[in-house]
């Protein structure tokens, strides 16, 4: 069953390509790492900002190329010219920080109306969210103006609370 993106990808081609995209910080770079070795991150070092797009194979049941997008403002003027290979894009927002919700905002909505992006799916992920000073799903969802369906990654399982 499922979203039906995913074996769309895997009968018509070999790879099912993912964009990664969000404000710098938002933890891109750890969801990749997450994705590439399977299992919850718990990185407490600093990430080094990725600069420009980053793009990474990923091989497990599927095969997945990864493309890790530099979230600084400066640099999201790319995400427009590499939106048209995408099977799906991941938005990453850092249920930490309330002083970038605004942008994050911003940002997305860039996105939404992108031609590029029309009939690609499309998923909103809160990073950092096993964190004590996480901010509730109630203030993401209303501040980013989104409707939530509550998904959280345990011990290597997918639980849909």
């Amino acid at each position: 069953m499922g979203c039906g993106c995913c074996s769309h990808a895997s009968t018509e081609k070999d790879t099912l390509r993912v964009t990664i995209v969000g404000l710098e910080n938002s933890g891109k770079t750890s969801l990749v790492q997450c994705l590439k070795t399977s299992k919850k991150s718990r990185q407490t070092s600093l990430c080094v900002s990725t600069h420009g797009v980053i793009s990474i194979n990923i091989q497990t049941n599927m095969n997945f190329l990864v493309f890790d997008c530099g979230g600084c403002k400066h640099q999201r003027h790319i995400w427009p010219h590499i939106m048209n290979s995408p099977d799906v894009i991941l938005f990453a927002v850092d249920s930490m920080d309330l002083t970038c919700l605004n942008d994050a905002r911003e940002a997305l909505s860039d996105l939404l109306v992108d031609e590029n992006l029309i009939n690609k799916p499309l998923l909103v992920i809160f990073t950092k969210s096993d964190r004590e000073n996480k901010l509730s799903i109630d203030q993401l969802e209303q501040t980013l103006d989104l409707s939530v369906i509550k998904v959280t990654i345990k011990e290597e399982s997918l639980l849909i609370i």
